[in-house]
């Protein structure tokens, strides 16, 4: 009878055990989980500010065109001297447009790409442990 109770004893020691360590390894996957979900939700909100940035620089890409279209028609009814000043500031926006371009084409290039190629992979790792 003493042997038997000393097995059943020791079958719930180790049960005891055993159930110790599920209900860590629960904490722990309960843990990554909430990590998970938090670092999805950040990958969301950039997703968003992204969408938003892009949003605007098409808008102000727009205004530029707009304002390109409307200088076309005045410069082409003006005296010759108009039109050369014209042409001058022309060049010189065209100058100044260009640096804009190379200014957006650096931040698109040096920080908003990395951005998406980070969120991207983020997305593509996230859905890849489920």
């Amino acid at each position: 009878m003493d042997s038997l109770k000393r097995k059943l004893e020791l079958k719930n020691v180790e049960l005891t055990n055993e159930n110790i360590g599920l209900s860590l390894a629960k904490e722990d996957l309960e843990d990554s989980l909430t990590k998970k979900k938090d670092k999805l939700a950040q990958i969301k909100d950039d997703l968003v500010t992204m969408q938003k940035t892009l949003i605007k620089k098409d808008s102000l890409l727009q205004e530029v065109n707009d304002c390109l279209a409307k200088q076309i028609p005045k410069t082409s009814s003006e005296p010759e001297q108009i039109l050369k000043e014209s042409y001058n500031g022309v060049i010189g926006g065209i100058s100044g447009l260009e640096k804009d371009c190379d200014l957006s084409y650096n931040i698109i290039t040096n920080h908003i790409l990395p951005k998406i190629v980070h969120l991207l992979s983020s997305i593509f790792f996230y859905f890849t442990l489920q």
